[in-house]
């Protein structure tokens, strides 16, 4: 007798419609034939379609997230939006996730199939995927203020994200289209979002991305560390007033 627990009719009907998402989500899914045998009771042309409109709002939505990016996927030789949706797959329909989904298998094509032309697209597409996941950010009084009591302290704002790229993508979103092929060098990135205008890309220098790095959480003002740099009182006060870090005091 085995130890094995026998599946109730709804963890069964659960893993039917997990079953049914995932074919439905795989554009090679109809190309099999004949169908899985777990839905050949099912109307295949229904399925094709509903599977189809699927894949079409999904990467609609990442066209619209990554817009300067999709101005050169059409070029790329050897890329496939049906291959990335079977490499990966939703999990969700949040716009910001699908096109951090999209990033990362640009990534991994670029790695696996270098040299990639435009050897900058991977950079390209993260700045921009930053840029729609900073604006998502939704503030939540639960952790964004430091415990009552505490000594004054700072962190880096949730709505901001750090970025080190081999390319200088900066001109795209200054311009709003690259005149000129990006410069190949180390790039780093701080994007914010900004209420009052659109989102931010600042270059810093290494010691202050590393600084902001390190700044997630709540720090105190006066950390011993920083006893020893004259220049850190400075500094938090531009980062501040730039809306890059947030300071309780």
């Amino acid at each position: 007798m085995s130890g094995r627990k026998e599946e109730t009719p709804r963890q069964r009907l659960l893993a039917r419609q997990v079953s049914l998402l995932r074919h439905l989500t795989d554009p090679y899914a109809f190309e099999a034939s004949p169908a899985a045998p777990e839905f050949a009771a099912m109307d295949e042309e229904r399925l094709r379609l509903v599977g189809r409109m699927s894949f079409d709002k999904r990467m609609s939505k990442i066209r619209t997230a990554l817009p300067r990016t999709f101005s050169f996927v059409p070029h790329v030789e050897g890329m496939s939006e049906a291959e990335f949706a079977r490499r990966r797959p939703p999990f969700t329909n949040l716009r910001q996730e699908n096109a951090r989904q999209f990033v990362d298998y640009l990534r991994e094509v670029w790695r696996e199939r270098a040299p990639m032309e435009p050897a900058f697209l991977p950079d390209l597409a993260a700045v921009e995927a930053a840029v729609v996941r900073v604006n998502a950010v939704v503030a939540d009084p639960r952790t964004d203020r430091p415990v009552p009591g505490t000594a004054p302290a700072f962190r880096r704002a949730r709505d901001v994200e750090l970025l080190r790229c081999g390319y200088d993508v900066q001109p795209f979103f200054a311009t709003g289209e690259g005149r000129r092929p990006p410069v190949g060098r180390d790039v780093r990135l701080v994007i914010a979002s900004s209420r009052r205008q659109k989102p931010r890309i600042c270059e810093v220098g290494a010691g202050v991305f590393d600084f902001l790095g390190a700044s997630a959480g709540w720090r105190p003002l006066d950390a011993p560390e920083f006893a020893a740099d004259p220049g850190i009182p400075d500094l938090l006060r531009t980062l501040s007033r730039m809306e890059i870090i947030e300071v309780n005091q």
